[in-house]
């Protein structure tokens, strides 16, 4: 009888423990395989959770300036979206520098440019006081749809003209009682020329164009942007309500406005692509971002001397809580699964030492005619 044709026959006879055996190993075996990526993909979509709960205003990676964008910067039309500029490139460049997975994990830079504290006249019935705002944000279109009136365009050739157009929420609007199309006036501070006794004041006329709502009220952009949503008011009794907004205007518009405003205030920020956060990453991801949050970096302005910045986030520490929390419980795991694992590697030597021991004398037998 040949060797194949005994082990067969043997086979036959200790047919059900040779299965439970194979059973055995073949369980065994898949979770084993199975179960370093199982536990990967919870950690995952923890740390992921975590990081999104933040609101976007904590999550992004965002830094603050007091200096004026480059004028090339604001050389384009509010529906001109497709056109880098200095800040822009400037942006690009350092995200390009980042390592990975750093680089992957933050989006494309962003800038938005605000004009702060303009008082607006003449005041509605009910509002003692209005303080205008004007933003800049390139990419505005991206997060806004127009539902009354028009896109703001160009500034006037001179100052007290015709008027400046803005853009406001729908909820700021309402807020100032300003319909679209009605004009009101701001005070233009224009410097005194060679000769002259000192600053002028003009009074500028500026016409509400249209009015937009959110395209996603949830994005993370409001949340770093929350004044452009809607206008902070103080209401009292006896005296009315102050009401402080905010409006979009055209990048044109935005020098000519500046004269009208306290100061210019510029954020930069790069929003964080949870997606792209994995458990086995997350803490050179973290490290890398530490230390990109505790490095200077210099961003174009009009000032004579570079602006530098330093940007800040809270994802960070969302990140290390979660790979700490990761930690605890794959210790807890790793002893649940001992237990089992210890059961059923006992069980199949125990298996195989019994199945042995049965058919020793045939194995014996195949062994010797083999040879």
């Amino acid at each position: 009888m040949s060797l194949y044709r005994l082990l067969r026959r043997e086979f036959r006879h200790s047919r059900w423990p040779s299965v439970l055996v194979a059973s055995i190993v073949l369980v065994v075996s898949a979770l084993l395989c199975a179960w370093p990526r199982a536990v990967d993909s919870m950690y995952t979509a923890d740390l992921q959770e975590s990081v999104s709960e933040l609101a976007g205003s904590q999550q992004a990676v965002r830094a603050f300036s007091t200096s004026f964008p480059p004028l090339e910067d604001f050389d384009r039309a509010f529906d001109e979206t497709d056109i880098d500029g200095a800040t822009e490139d400037a942006l690009a460049t350092i995200r390009e520098d980042l390592a990975e997975p750093l680089g992957s994990v933050l989006g494309k830079g962003r800038w938005l440019a605000t004009g702060v504290n303009s008082s607006i006249g003449p005041l509605p019935d009910g509002i003692r006081e209005l303080v205008l705002n004007y933003a800049v944000d390139v990419q505005a279109l991206e997060h806004i749809e127009l539902v009354e009136g028009a896109l703001p365009g160009p500034p006037p050739e001179e100052y007290g003209e015709d008027p400046v157009e803005i853009l406001l929420s729908r909820d700021s609007a309402a807020s100032a009682k300003w319909p679209v199309g009605e004009e009101r006036n701001v005070a233009v501070f224009l410097p005194g020329q060679s000769g002259d006794e000192g600053n002028k004041v003009r009074s500028q006329p500026i016409v509400l164009s249209g009015i937009y709502a959110p395209k996603d009220p949830d994005s993370p952009y409001w949340s770093l942007n929350n004044t452009l949503l809607s206008a902070a008011e103080d209401f009292n009794p006896d005296t009315g309500t102050a009401v402080n907004a905010t409006a979009f205007v055209s990048p044109r518009a935005f020098p000519f406005l500046s004269r009208a405003a306290d100061h210019v205030q510029t954020s930069y920020w790069y929003p964080v692509s949870t997606d792209s956060l994995t458990a086995s990453t997350a803490p050179q991801t973290a490290a890398q971002l530490r230390e990109f949050l505790g490095t200077p970096h210099t961003v174009p302005s009009t000032s004579p001397l570079p602006t530098t910045v330093v940007f800040g986030s809270e994802t960070p520490d969302a990140i290390a809580d979660a790979t700490q929390r990761a930690a605890s419980t794959n210790q807890i795991l790793a002893l649940l699964a001992s237990g089992p694992l210890g059961v059923c590697l006992a069980t199949a030597a125990l298996a195989v030492r019994l199945l042995l021991e049965r058919r020793r004398g045939a194995l014996a037998l195949a062994s010797a005619r083999g040879a």
